[in-house]
């Protein structure tokens, strides 16, 4: 009897915790059969269709921070007709809503440096995706914890076979806030363009600090170095990260880092902020800039460009494109999820 592993999220956009589930489900075990269960009415219906229809999806479509007996009905009769099931939570207040099946195992996947993990002792088992955030959670709230990579299948992956005369940099993410240090970079851009280097900066993503970082560029002269793409399906960003010169990850905090990844093993040259968590994932031959700090992250790619303009940056890229299709390749991941799964 196959075993059912009911994946459950709050909301369902694009995020690295929804397109590692889409990995794991598509790719697994066949003895391993996936659902995923989205509680909010906050979702991305492209993402969800792109999904294999092997993998079923239950929308329970509760209004945020609403409470109620419907939804709560509707959710425990989802996982209730799911025999021979397993819960695997992708956010640790799940467990206030999956408390009550005793005897269905729990997991919990751990995405970021998150400082209100509680009831955790309610999971059978918890995985962080990094050895830093494993780290961060083993000493914050004294748990175990296991280590599992994301992972990336570098054959959809477009290699890069030469570079633009006008340097193109990259950045993929979110911008809700600060996190991802967007503001950084476009400040870091500013500091080239006057120092008179023609570069260019396109930024695929969307987010609620749009408007702030359009007022910087236009009071700063950058319309001709920094555009928006707006969101991307992830087979055309496949296809697309070769195209650029430099894939930039300028993060005030991140655990991992799937552009970092997809990058190197685009062989492009990433930029990375030395944060714990995203320093070990871009590994030794990444360009790492003090956090926070626009001029550093400026002379990182005038550095860059040094490197790429005499081909040194070669070198560079082929290491870290071993680095990433050893330690984040999807055979492994899978392997090691489909282990977890069958370890209770």
């Amino acid at each position: 009897m196959k075993k059912n592993i009911l994946h459950i999220f709050w909301s369902f956009t694009r995020g690295g915790a929804e397109y590692l589930v889409k990995e794991i489900a598509e790719n697994s075990s066949p003895s391993l059969s996936h659902s995923i269960i989205v509680i909010n009415n906050h979702y991305d219906l492209d993402l969800i269709n792109s999904f294999n229809k092997s993998v079923k999806f239950t929308l329970i479509n509760r209004k945020p921070k609403s409470y109620g007996v419907f939804w709560s009905l509707k959710l425990i009769n989802s996982i209730f007709l799911k025999k021979n099931r397993i819960i695997h939570c992708h956010n640790y207040s799940l467990i206030y809503v999956v408390w009550i099946f005793f005897r269905t195992p729990k997991f919990l996947t751990i995405h970021g440096f998150d400082t209100k993990i509680k009831k955790h002792r309610l999971f059978d088992r918890i995985v962080c995706v990094s050895p830093a955030l494993s780290d961060y959670v083993k000493n914050s709230f004294n748990l175990e914890v296991m280590t599992i990579f994301n992972g990336v299948d570098n054959s959809l992956i477009k290699v890069k076979n030469k570079f633009n005369h006008t340097i193109k940099l990259l950045f993929i993410g979110r911008f809700d806030d600060d996190i991802k240090g967007v503001d950084i970079l476009i400040k870091a851009v500013n500091i080239i363009v006057n120092l008179g280097i023609d570069i260019h900066l396109t930024i695929i993503g969307k987010g609620s600090k749009h408007a702030s970082h359009i007022q910087y560029i236009e009071s700063n002269g950058l319309n001709n170095h920094v555009f928006f793409k707006g969101l991307v399906d992830r087979t055309t960003v496949y296809n697309l990260i070769s195209d650029y010169d430099i894939s930039v990850i300028p993060s005030r905090k991140e655990s991992f880092s799937l552009f970092a990844v997809e990058s190197m093993m685009a062989k492009v040259p990433i930029i990375v902020s030395n944060i714990p968590g995203l320093s070990e994932v871009s590994g030794n031959h990444s360009f790492k800039f003090e956090s926070e700090n626009a001029d550093d992250l400026a002379q990182c790619i005038i550095s860059a460009i040094t490197e790429i303009k005499n081909m040194k940056v070669l070198s560079r890229t082929e290491k870290s494109f071993n680095h990433a299709v050893t330690n984040y390749n999807i055979n492994l991941m899978i392997k090691n999820y489909d282990n977890l799964y069958n370890s209770l």
